[in-house]
């Protein structure tokens, strides 16, 4: 049996660092906006926005209610639909 021995590749970083400076994104020339998107976001529009952004992105929430099964008076074609049978409601 012949054993076929490989170059080790090591893997050279180009750039690192802790969760704080992970949180405030990467330099553009280092990584792409959609690059640091794709990579270092957690899927909230807000991050999205300051990976691409490079800046602080702050949300007021004026008012959050429970409509429960209020259409809340949107026209008729915002109308939420029928759930799915195989949807289950908890609660």
């Amino acid at each position: 049996m012949q054993v076929l021995t490989q170059p080790w590749y090591q893997i050279r970083p180009l750039w690192q660092g802790n969760d704080q400076i992970i949180k405030q994104g990467l330099p553009f020339n280092r990584l792409s906006p959609y690059w640091q998107m794709f990579l270092l976001g957690d899927g909230a529009p807000t991050r999205h926005l300051q990976l691409l952004t490079q800046s602080e992105i702050v949300v007021d929430v004026v008012q959050m209610v429970d409509i429960g099964a209020s259409g809340d008076d949107a026209p008729q074609k915002f109308k939420p639909s029928p759930l799915p049978v195989s949807v289950a409601r908890f609660g």
